[in-house]
């Protein structure tokens, strides 16, 4: 069984550094907090997430003969300047947001699937998936939150599983798969590492306030509407702490990578790429 240590070096947030120090039955009461669960053998489940046995739950994109470590982080926490950081390095990146939009470009079987449920109006005047009115249409319905998943998460899964077959037949060992919600659906539990991008509460607050033009008492109202950090961190492997310098967070990424090529190579199937 993988490691559930957090283990990104103490930087910028007490929250941070506070959570890697606590124990075990002290991370479980403050992840139940958060909205998690954790059961004997030390598994965290999301309460507020998919439950055990969802079909969605069990549509991994592990399976293809590559070592597959998911990328997450919360809003605002610099997951996409990470991402790059990690490509930089040259590591393999399969982007599940990205392909969340391929599955949904016209004549993709998805979007017709889309108009037929939720009507027509759901496209915009080129045929294209109106995102913005997609969004307010589920945003507050959960029954068509559940639809629309169900017609696009499996077709996410089936183009990682393709995209990482690719990888695995250029020669690639271990790649890492990048996604917003990877916590909140779950996901996680079905790869082989969790990294986690964070930053302190306040960082975020102000990065969402300049990113969107908003105030901070609207930045906050998004930052509660998101999964807890504390319950992407119980769920991490390791955590890179985005709150500093970009040499920090690099340094912590450069690291990080270093480690996941070593489990790579220390998988079946021999060296890492």
């Amino acid at each position: 069984m993988r490691s559930r240590a957090a283990r990104g070096p103490i930087g910028a947030g007490a929250a941070l550094s506070g959570w890697r120090r606590l124990g075990r039955a002290a991370r479980a009461a403050a992840a139940g907090a958060a909205g998690v669960a954790v059961t004997r053998r030390g598994e965290w489940i999301i309460s507020r997430g998919l439950p055990r046995g969802h079909p969605e739950v069990n549509q991994s994109v592990v399976g293809v003969g590559v070592l597959v470590i998911g990328l997450t982080g919360g809003i605002a926490s610099g997951k996409s300047t990470v991402a790059a950081m990690f490509r930089e390095l040259g590591a393999p990146i399969v982007d599940a947001d990205e392909l969340a939009r391929e599955v949904v470009e016209p004549g993709m079987p998805a979007l017709a699937e889309i108009a037929e449920r939720f009507g027509e109006d759901m496209l915009d005047a080129d045929g294209r998936l109106d995102r913005k009115r997609m969004g307010q249409r589920v945003f507050s319905d959960a029954s068509a939150r559940a639809a629309l998943n169900a017609i696009t998460h499996p077709r996410i899964a089936e183009a990682s599983r393709a995209r990482l077959g690719e990888l695995r037949a250029a020669g690639q060992k271990v790649a890492l798969y990048e996604a917003a919600l990877l916590v909140e659906n779950q996901i996680h539990r079905g790869l082989d590492g969790t990294i986690v991008v964070a930053a302190p509460e306040e960082v975020q607050i102000d990065r969402v306030c300049r990113r969107d033009q908003i105030d901070p008492e609207a930045a906050r109202a998004r930052l509660s509407a998101q999964l807890p950090l504390a319950a992407k961190i119980a769920a991490a492997d390791w955590v890179v702490d985005n709150g500093g310098s970009v040499e920090e967070t690099r340094e912590q990424v450069e690291r990080v990578w270093r480690e996941v090529l070593a489990r790579a190579a220390s998988a079946p199937g021999g060296e890492a790429t």
